[in-house]
């Protein structure tokens, strides 16, 4: 999935928006606080998204492009190495990560970003 297609598909998610943190390599989506998707530009291009723990394991079992989260909780987080992802959708894992994120929101940072509770 190219940068720019990815980054259209997180913004599109209801309240999703996109932060710089760390520079111009690295692009954090987010709701609210919380993070669920990061894309990093830099010499390797890569993303990285929230996942349940026993899919990320499973996961990384069947493909060889995804790898433990970088730099992040390996538990939680699957790095995806967009060098060699292309057999694989990513959008069901964006959807995912999304989903996890928004149910860890309070009702009260639901309704803050216009959700339904």
């Amino acid at each position: 999935m190219q940068f720019e297609k990815f980054r259209a598909y997180c913004l599109d998610k209801p309240g999703a928006h996109e932060e710089q943190p760390l520079g111009n390599d690295s692009f954090y989506y987010k709701l609210g606080d919380m993070v669920f998707a990061i894309a990093d530009k830099g010499e390797e291009y890569r993303l990285t998204l929230k996942c349940d723990p026993q899919q990320a394991i499973d996961l990384r079992n069947t493909h060889a492009c995804v790898k433990p989260g970088y730099h992040i909780n390996k538990e939680h987080w699957n790095t995806f190495l967009m060098e060699a992802v292309e057999e694989l959708p990513l959008s069901p894992w964006i959807d995912q990560a999304y989903d996890l994120t928004l149910s860890k929101l309070s009702k009260k940072k639901r309704e803050r970003l216009g959700l339904s509770a």
